[in-house]
């Protein structure tokens, strides 16, 4: 999937931020990136609300992976993930960070890439297309 990836994070005088991760993501799943202007406003992210604008369905799927799981542990439980929408995608987030990942957790946008990836998952949620097609 095509992504754009920014050189730096973009700092807003309110505290708020677009970071490199998370516009890369977004743009990966088929949000334009001049549709968002923050991914972070200084108390929460906000992503989520992005995705939700443009059409996507958000969904935690936190309860289905074991406490304390890693980003490895969590690539093998996606595959067993039943009953998603066919070509749900998976956003996991961990500290300071978030990938995006396919229905098999292979990785589709990482822009800090791991060889034995064993950073603990905070969240991770499932995103589909409300209108039923993936971007090519």
């Amino acid at each position: 999937m095509k992504h754009t990836r920014l050189q730096h994070h973009i700092r807003y005088v309110d505290g708020s931020l677009k970071t490199v991760c998370v516009t890369a993501v977004l743009t990966a799943i088929g949000v334009r990136n001049e549709a968002f202007r923050k991914t972070w406003n200084g108390k929460r992210d906000v992503w989520t609300d992005v995705l939700r604008r443009n059409g996507y369905g958000v969904r935690s799927r936190k309860s289905k992976l074991p406490k304390e799981c890693t980003v490895g542990v969590a690539r093998r439980y996606i595959r067993t993930f039943k009953g998603d929408p066919k070509g749900a995608k998976y956003i996991v987030r961990v500290s300071g960070h978030i990938m995006l990942l396919d229905a098999q957790g292979y990785t589709v946008v990482d822009t800090d890439p791991r060889m034995r990836d064993r950073r603990l998952v905070e969240k991770i949620y499932m995103v589909f297309d409300k209108g039923g097609s993936w971007p090519q």
